[in-house]
């Protein structure tokens, strides 16, 4: 059976249950990404240039997709549009896909750069985003205790940024400091900024900060 409330969350999802899947798999997909700039970011732009003539780096290209989605997510809210996934909520206000995608970009852009191929704070920010906060929303849905909710989550992220520390030359003082305040950075709940902004821009502020 499903209770009330989690029936609630998931009829606002357009889609429903299905909807909701593929909003969970969608986020952590984006474990991708960084993988993708930080290893062959300046290949794929250089390949994208070939193409279009449009960027002549790996930052040009972020700034390229930042541009289009500002453009993507205008175009929905001026139409009211919501796609598979979203919840009736985001046909007014910028919704948890574009938050997402514009923070992802910010932090590939002004992300301190050092350790192994330069991804040392941006690699863990975004995988801390990508695999933490999922398992936040579905942990809230499933137990009753938030201490429980917060300490599965404070795991997972001392071990995201513990294994950046020995692989890629993260300090390892951020991996005291940066989980918890990923979480804390998550869990109010903001009318107009989504969790998905949060997460990633005030640990990216902080480590621009302590570096």
């Amino acid at each position: 059976m499903i209770n009330s409330s989690k029936r609630a969350y998931l009829e606002n999802t357009l889609g429903g249950k299905n909807g909701h899947i593929f909003r969970r798999l969608f986020h952590i997909s984006m474990v991708f990404i960084p993988f993708l700039y930080y290893w062959y970011g300046n290949i794929i732009a250089e390949n994208f240039s070939n193409l279009f003539g449009l960027v002549n780096s790996r930052n040009d290209l972020i700034i390229f997709i930042l541009l289009i989605i500002i453009f993507l997510e205008s175009l929905r809210l001026a139409f009211g549009i919501v796609i598979f996934g979203q919840r009736e909520y985001e046909k007014k206000q910028i919704s948890a896909l574009a938050w997402g995608g514009l923070s992802l970009c910010i932090c590939l852009l002004f992300a301190p750069l050092g350790g192994y191929k330069d991804s040392y704070i941006g690699m863990p920010i975004i995988l801390t985003l990508s695999i933490v906060d999922p398992i936040l929303g579905e942990t809230r849905k499933h137990l009753t205790s938030n201490s429980s909710v917060i300490s599965i989550a404070l795991i997972v992220s001392v071990i995201i940024w513990l294994s950046c520390s020995f692989m890629l030359g993260t300090p390892y003082y951020f991996s005291l400091i940066m989980p918890p305040l990923s979480i804390a950075a998550e869990w109010p709940s903001m009318k107009y900024v989504d969790d998905n902004a949060t997460m990633i821009l005030i640990p990216l502020v902080f480590s621009m900060l302590l570096i």
